[in-house]
């Protein structure tokens, strides 16, 4: 597929908005876990990644800023956080010519894929900006006691450019990007739909 179809291809579906240059994706552990329980002990944490990955791009773009981290559970939807292992990292160069968006995908094993680079903004969503002071278990969790106990899949970090413009995770069963699940708010630990009057991505 051609950049030029991939743009295409990566539509939001809350907004509408074309997600420029960016092609969709397809606690205490004791020994006695499951093995795939247990791979969570080899994990580093998101926040871990998300720096490693920070010096990759910056490498060569030392202006870059994160605009969207969009994780996958390989297993399907779960309950469990741990599970959503891979993950995907888009940024903007803040270059006005040549190389716009940078997209570099990532596991919480630590491996980092070679960045692939584009020469097309990615347009839907503002810098995401600052530490990560809430991790996809917290946020879960903050669901949970709000007795939204659903499996979901993928888990994205963003500041959406629509509806209430802060730092957010997005929950979603089953598409990447859409309606199906809940938003919550890092810094402010409020919770609501992604669609119907909630937060948009």
């Amino acid at each position: 597929m051609d950049f030029k179809s991939a743009v295409i291809a990566v539509v939001i579906t809350v907004t509408g908005v074309q997600a420029a240059g960016v092609p969709p994706a397809s606690a205490v552990h004791s020994p006695h876990l499951s093995t795939v329980e247990n791979r969570a002990t080899n994990q580093i944490t998101l926040q871990e990644l998300l720096d490693r990955v920070s010096v990759v791009v910056h490498n060569s773009f030392p202006k870059a800023e994160l605009l969207v981290a969009s994780g996958e559970s390989p297993s399907g939807p779960t309950r469990d956080m741990s599970h959503v292992t891979d993950w995907r990292f888009i940024y903007s160069t803040g270059a006005d010519l040549g190389i716009k968006t940078v997209e570099v995908r990532a596991t919480l094993s630590g491996q980092i894929s070679r960045p692939i680079n584009y020469k097309a903004s990615w347009r839907g969503a503002l810098p995401f900006r600052g530490s990560i002071s809430l991790t996809p278990t917290d946020a879960y969790n903050i669901l949970q006691e709000m007795g939204h106990r659903e499996a979901y899949k993928y888990v994205a970090l963003v500041t959406p450019l629509v509806g209430e413009q802060r730092r957010q995770y997005h929950f979603n069963r089953q598409i990447e990007g859409g309606c199906d699940g809940y938003a919550v708010g890092i810094d402010d630990h409020i919770a609501g739909p992604i669609c119907d009057g909630g937060p948009l991505f």
